[in-house]
């Protein structure tokens, strides 16, 4: 049993957090929500400084996917550098930590939309995990085929006739999916014919009685699902702003509408190697997805695709131009009253397991949407997809992130977490996954240093790193290039090196070093100053001084 003692808690239903003197957590459930504290032989929390919300609830993600460069080939095919089939495998060895990933980042359930039948064995193994509540549906029926992600049990098929979408409908519900999942890509030469596809399955999926989720981010599209009888869009317009037919069609059917801002962000990011992480989802993101980003800043050109290069193009506009449309859309709809929900796509190329729902609600209030709002849809309306209840009610399993700040202040602080609560079992996130500090990229350069082991510690810094002179400012080395050249001939010349931190003080994104350095250039006995900004787990600027 556990007693929460002084809680203000928000209500999805009012909009606002409301106060209790207790609330009591027994065999998972929300026993008691009441203005008396009398119980005994309980594990007490005081909230009297803390904020409580429904646990939050990422709407649309792929276990199928990473979130590193290469999980998705049929965008840009690097498989001649890390194959595909290894790629996958490493995607299913890391599902026990992605699941206490998003539980560390205050996400009590998660909504797969669509992938490999595989989708239905991670549910079940979710079950005997440390893990949030889980929803998934299984491959998705496409207009297009997707054969560069086919290892024999392929995310995406393409429904070739009306007959064959309805027979691969079929096959999905088998497998008791959340809902169905339709790929409605824009073709405009193929655009009726493929319409004919995309009714007869939500035709067969409402026939077998589940919700259809339709991926259109076209207003052209969007609009047709919506009229065949889409339950769920997937992802936000993007194409053009939508109009009053749309607007009124979305609101009068209760179609769920998720924005998945955050995506097209995460590609951008990484396709032109500018990646700018949030300090929440550093700390919090999958550091091995994280640190495959940087491949291509440091890629010959004869090793990337032709295809890049049109991608970056796509890709290499400022975020304001890259997110208008879509902002405005969901600005339009959230005031209309439609039913605002939150996802991320999170798995895709620079969308991060876990922490990107926090920059997604962010995104959503820059939008115009306020945070009472945004919180709404990360719990009560995403509750609907995930088949859970999203709110703090008597008789209802406990789903709760333990807040050290207001997030109706400011959403950010959704981030600054103190406990989770999911079911019978209450967590701090450090429990559940070690963080990455940004001391640990540091002390990864300071064992290559002693190793003298040139490329790992070169793996430490970013491509386009900048060392100075910490006396004069004075810039002396500028990429892996000249790094390389004068650290190689460093550690052939200093066979004894040996660097050990005497001090250190760390804050925000920097480190400073006090480092008693021997055996440099051969016998010599060296003590320096080091200063090290980090970002993106990549030391990217050096101050030194000896």
């Amino acid at each position: 049993m556990l007693e929460l003692t002084n809680v203000r808690y928000f209500s999805p239903d009012e909009k606002r957090f409301l106060s209790a003197k207790s609330i009591v957590i027994e065999d998972g459930l929300v026993k008691t929500i009441s203005q008396n504290s009398d119980q005994s032989n309980v594990n007490t929390i005081d909230c009297s400084e803390k904020f409580v919300i429904p646990g939050l609830i990422d709407a649309h993600i792929h276990f199928f996917q990473s979130g590193g460069l290469f999980t998705r080939p049929d965008g840009l095919d690097l498989r001649h550098i890390k194959s595909y089939e290894y790629e996958f495998e490493e995607i299913k060895a890391s599902i026990p930590v992605l699941f206490k990933r998003y539980l560390a980042c205050g996400i009590t359930g998660v909504v797969d939309c669509g992938g490999p039948f595989w989708n239905f064995n991670v549910l079940k193994d979710s079950k005997a995990m440390i893990a949030p509540d889980v929803a998934v549906a299984g491959p998705l029926v496409s207009t297009v085929p997707r054969e560069k992600l086919d290892l024999g049990d392929p995310p995406i098929i393409q429904g070739k006739t009306e007959e064959h979408a309805r027979e691969l409908v079929r096959r999905c519900v088998e497998k008791n999916p959340a809902f169905v999942k339709m790929w409605f890509i824009f073709r405009p030469e193929f655009f009726e014919d493929d319409s004919t596809i995309m009714k007869a399955a939500i035709d067969e999926t409402h026939r077998l009685g589940l919700k259809a989720a339709v991926h259109a981010t076209e207003l052209e599209t969007a609009k047709r699902a919506v009229s065949f009888g889409a339950d769920i869009l997937v992802h936000s317009v993007f194409d053009e702003d939508i109009d009053q037919e749309f607007i009124d069609m979305v609101v009068k059917r209760k179609v769920l509408y998720i924005p998945t801002l955050m995506v097209r962000l995460g590609y951008r990011d990484v396709y032109r190697t500018r990646i700018e992480l949030p300090e929440f989802e550093a700390k919090w993101g999958d550091p091995d997805v994280i640190k495959s980003w940087r491949t291509l800043m440091v890629l010959d050109d004869s090793l990337v695709p032709e295809p890049y290069r049109t991608l970056k193009e796509e890709y290499d506009l400022p975020p304001p131009d890259l997110l208008t449309t879509a902002s405005i859309n969901l600005r339009r709809l959230a005031k209309a009253g439609a039913i605002i929900c939150a996802g991320t796509d999170a798995g895709n190329v620079g969308t991060l397991h876990g922490p990107a729902l926090h920059r997604e609600l962010e995104l959503m209030v820059q939008a115009g949407m306020s945070a009472e709002d945004v919180l709404v849809a990360a719990t009560k309306n995403n509750a609907e997809i995930l088949g859970v209840k999203g709110t703090i009610t008597e008789g209802t399993p406990a789903r709760m992130v333990i807040l050290n700040s207001n997030p109706l202040q400011n959403i950010q602080k959704t981030t600054d977490i103190a406990f989770v609560i999911h079911g019978s079992n209450i967590y701090q996130p450090n429990d559940l996954v070690k963080p990455t500090s940004i001391t640990s990229v540091v002390d990864q350069q300071l064992q290559a240093y002693n190793a003298r082991d040139i490329d790992a510690f070169l793996e430490c810094y970013h491509p386009r790193v900048e060392i100075y002179d910490l006396t004069t400012s004075k810039l002396r080395m500028r990429g892996l290039a000249e790094l390389r050249k004068r650290y190689s001939r460093l550690f052939e010349k200093s066979p004894e090196l040996k660097a050990t931190i005497t001090n250190r003080i760390s804050f925000g994104n920097m480190v400073i070093d006090h480092e008693h350095v021997t055996g440099f250039m051969g016998n010599q006995t060296v003590q320096a100053i080091a200063y090290y900004e980090v970002k993106t787990n990549l030391i990217t600027r050096v101050w030194f001084s000896r």
